[in-house]
């Protein structure tokens, strides 16, 4: 059976510290938001942010490829 694992403010800051800073702040930001129930987007927002900020590769023998 699969555990439901929820994140915390405090997990989200310590990962922050030990490296979301790479990201300017923005994913950072939008963990915080999703971590928080009173602030968590619809499901189909968080998608579309998903969608916005990554770029779709495909897997070739030797690497990714954009």
């Amino acid at each position: 059976m699969n555990e439901i694992v929820y994140l915390y403010k405090e997990d989200i800051v310590m990962a922050h510290r030990s490296g979301f800073q790479q990201f300017g702040g923005t994913l950072y930001d939008f963990c915080l938001r999703i971590a928080n129930y009173e602030t968590r987007p619809d499901m189909e927002d968080i998608e579309k942010w998903i969608q916005s900020y990554t770029k779709p590769y495909s897997i070739y023998v030797n690497g990714l490829s954009d």
